[in-house]
């Protein structure tokens, strides 16, 4: 099975991705939907059914899902997955927390504002933004002491983005 490399005129609309979706994930051949319809039938019988493992991490593949809103669901199956646990290793290897590592650069802004959104108590957002940033900011000395920390990357924001 091959990769497919598709240029940016030769993207599929929305409603082909759509399609797409509910053939490949959904097994639906002839989707009910009729917004969807047969537009773009032919481009989606012409590539190569992807292997796609949705269960392992439940991610939403719909490629027209704003990140903003992934990283909320994200951040929900993350909180629901780790539970009250106490271990540092347990929460940042959560399937979620990964899935949110995984959207790249473009995720921090968007850990920096819920992170902001926590006050007093931040999260475990540290090593995702050490890991995103290629960057930490927090001094040795303020190791451990999480208000600390968030403000050492709310300064390292300041310097970088629009905060």
């Amino acid at each position: 099975m091959g990769a497919c490399l598709v240029l940016q005129s030769q993207a599929p609309s929305c409603l082909i991705v759509q399609g797409a979706y509910n053939k490949w994930v959904l097994g639906q051949e002839d989707s009910a939907d009729t917004s969807v319809g047969n537009a773009g039938m032919d481009w989606i019988e012409s590539q190569e059914s992807p292997v796609i493992q949705q269960e392992q991490y439940n991610l939403p593949l719909d490629a027209c899902i704003a990140p903003e809103a992934m990283f909320r669901q994200l951040v929900g199956q993350w909180r629901l997955e780790r539970g009250a646990s106490s271990s540092t290793t347990e929460i940042l290897l959560c399937p979620s927390y990964q899935n949110i590592i995984g959207m790249g650069p473009q995720a921090i802004p968007l850990i920096l504002a819920e992170m902001e959104s926590e006050g007093d108590d931040p999260d475990q957002w540290f090593w995702a933004l050490q890991v995103l940033s290629r960057d930490n900011p927090v001094r040795e000395e303020d190791e451990g002491n999480f208000r600390a920390m968030a403000g050492a990357w709310f300064g390292w924001a300041r310097k970088r983005y629009f905060w």
